[in-house]
Order: structure tokens, then C-alpha cells, then sequence
């Protein structure tokens, strides 16, 4: 509201100071230059959403950051459900540790930022597309909806080079008290884990089907579902709880936002409900890649 006003302030002195000397088209043209200069510290953004989730895809550009935040339908109303964040690794130590050198960031993406956005929709499907890129790396990320399915698909088609691996950080919105997960690849086999046993050490999962952090409280339980026919696949989860998870693509990340008592009960036999719908969702971005035009590539 301050920088606002300010702007108007300084586009009134402008006009009122040139045209005084008779210099109305070049006082139109010094306004429109600091109304540009302001327009352009705004946040522009991609979204794409259904009846039951939404993914936006924001960036700053004056400060060289991005975010994308998902948010869940409950009885209305949007609610904040999780923050994605893709900063890569490599597949082995002694590569990040030349990137790390090189680049001066933990990970190799940490600072890039996003290019060639893109969304697309049809009558079944919406996706949201972009590059991150950095220096000679970059990593093609694509998210699609599918109708109202309450599914954001997280994939990622291709990058400058196979070591780059596609590592993702998931941030949930509200505090998550458990998690649960499949057993030895048996959806009906669970694990669970408490919040409070890892707010000092962290936690690394191995499960072929499903992870979900919930608690009683929650409006929304979000569900990690993978594949169909994928490997076993391992997340590991932050210290300071069950809050922070860094997990590769791809993967489904979905809401269940009805209304029922939390149990780990309840919870489990929501996640397999939920996992076997993946045979359609499978027709979504698995193996869809994203072409960007030369002019447009790095």
C-alpha cells in the first residue's frame, strides 16, 4: 500500500513537473515508466485447479525467488495444504560435492529459477509446465490435474544431464502429528510414526504404494501416492518432526478433505481408497515430456 502510494506520488510530481515546461507526451511517457517500474514488482503467476486442489506457481523476479503452493477445497473455501519447493541433487556424493563447490549451494538448483511457464487445458486436463535452470543444469518439471480428482501429479520428463536427479521438498501447511505408510509393499500391512520421536533426528521411509501425515485435528490429510509398478521407493523426512519431506518425482500428491474421525484405521484405508484410483490418473503425465522451442531453451 506504502510502495503504492509512493508511486503515485512520484508519477504526479513527474507529470506535473515536465508538463509545466510543456512536456506532455514525455511526462506520459516518464509516468508510464514508473508505473511499469512498479507493475514489474509485482508477483506474476501460473494456476491450475479444479473442484478440489489447486496449484499455483509464483515468482518474484525482482528478488530471484519462486514458490508453489497447493491448497485443498474445504467446504468452499481454499485452504493451505502444502508448499513445493525443487532444488535437484546428484545421483552420487562426489558430484555434489563438485557442484557444491562449484555453484556455492547445498544443492544444485537451490537458486534457479523458473522459465518458459506454461499452462495448458482441455476439457480433462490442465497442466502447469516449466524449466528450472541454472548455469549449464536445467530440470523440466510438469504437474497435471486430472477432471476434479482431488490428484496433483509432480513428474518431472527430462534434464540437462541423467545425474541430475529430480529431488523435491514438500512443506505441509498445517502440523502433522503421525504418518503412515505401506509395509513391505502390502497396502494393508501399515507402519506409523510420531511427530514427537523424530523433532531432534530424521527419518528415512521405504514404501512402494503410499505415505500419509495426518492428525486428528486436520481439515485435510495429504497423501504421497506412488505409481503403479514402481520401485520401492525411500523419502526421507527432517528433523523437527514429520512436517518436511524431500522425496524425487514422480509421484501423486493427494487431498482427502471429507470428513471422518483420524484414526491410523481410517487414515490407511482412506490412503489405499485413494491409491486405487491411480490406474486412470496413470494415463496423465507419466512419460509426457515438455519440448520447449529453441529460443525458448537455455
Amino acid at each position: 500500500m506504502g510502495s503504492n502510494l509512493q508511486a503515485s506520488i512520484r508519477v504526479h510530481h513527474a507529470i506535473s513537473t515536465i508538463a509545466s515546461h510543456g512536456w506532455v507526451l514525455s511526462a506520459i511517457v516518464a509516468a508510464l515508466i514508473v508505473v511499469c517500474e512498479t507493475v514489474g514488482a509485482t508477483e506474476p503467476a501460473a494456476t491450475i485447479e479444479n473442484a478440489a486442489i489447486r496449484a499455483t506457481l509464483t515468482v518474484l523476479l525482482s528478488k530471484g525467488q519462486w514458490r508453489l503452493r497447493v491448497d485443498a477445497r474445504v467446504d468452499g473455501r481454499w485452504c493451505d495444504t502444502a508448499t513445493l519447493a525443487i532444488a535437484g541433487t546428484f545421483s552420487s556424493e562426489e558430484l555434489n560435492r563438485i557442484h557444491r563447490k562449484r555453484l556455492g549451494t547445498y544443492y544444485p538448483l537451490q537458486k534457479a529459477m523458473p522459465k518458459s511457464i506454461r499452462r495448458t487445458a482441455s476439457a480433462s486436463e490442465q497442466q502447469l509446465s516449466f524449466r528450472l535452470v541454472r548455469a549449464d543444469l536445467w530440470l523440466d518439471v510438469q504437474l497435471n490435474l486430472r477432471k476434479d480428482m482431488p490428484f496433483l501429479w509432480i513428474h518431472s520428463p527430462a534434464a540437462s544431464r541423467p545425474e541430475l536427479l529430480p529431488e523435491t521438498t514438500l512443506r505441509f501447511a498445517e502440523p502433522v502429528f503421525f504418518m503412515l505408510a505401506d509395509s513391505r509393499g502390502t497396502p494393508m500391512k501399515r507402519r506409523k510414526w510420531q511427530a514427537r520421536d523424530h523433532r531432534n533426528r530424521s527419518l528415512t521411509v521405504a514404501c512402494e504404494q503410499y505415505m500419509a501425515p495426518w492428525s486428528r485435528e486436520m481439515d485435510i490429510v495429504p497423501m504421497i501416492l506412488w505409481p503403479r509398478d514402481s520401485e520401492r521407493r525411500r523419502a526421507y523426512w527432517a528433523r523437527g518432526g514429520l512436517g518436511t519431506v524431500y522425496l524425487q518425482t514422480p509421484y501423486v500428491l493427494a487431498v482427502d478433505s471429507e470428513s471422518y474421525e483420524r484414526t491410523a484405521h481410517s487414515v490407511q484405508h482412506r490412503a489405499v481408497g485413494f491409491r486405487s484410483l491411480l490406474p486412470e490418473l496413470q494415463r496423465i503425465g507419466a512419460g509426457k515430456g515438455i519440448s520447449p522451442s529453441k529460443e525458448n531453451a537455455p
